[in-house]
């Protein structure tokens, strides 16, 4: 990653190392991720104080299209 990336961020490259481990993670967490049924309770959204994006109000959820057969 650090090598794609090269010389134009002023990140540490162990940094960069760590974020792109854990991006990878992640993706991988959401590919393997199956729902078998809806969440029925409450639910609670965890945002970080600091984040590279601007995030909303409502975490962006608002954005979010759910298709209707999914209803």
């Amino acid at each position: 990653m650090i090598e794609a990336i090269g010389n134009i961020t002023s990140f540490v490259q162990d940094d960069l190392k760590v974020a792109g481990y854990l991006l990878f993670k992640k993706l991988a967490a959401a590919v393997i991720y199956k729902t078998n049924k809806k969440i029925k309770g409450p639910v609670t959204l965890i945002k970080a104080t600091e984040n590279f994006l601007h995030i909303g109000k409502d975490y962006g959820l608002s954005n979010v299209r759910v298709p209707s057969f999914l209803h």
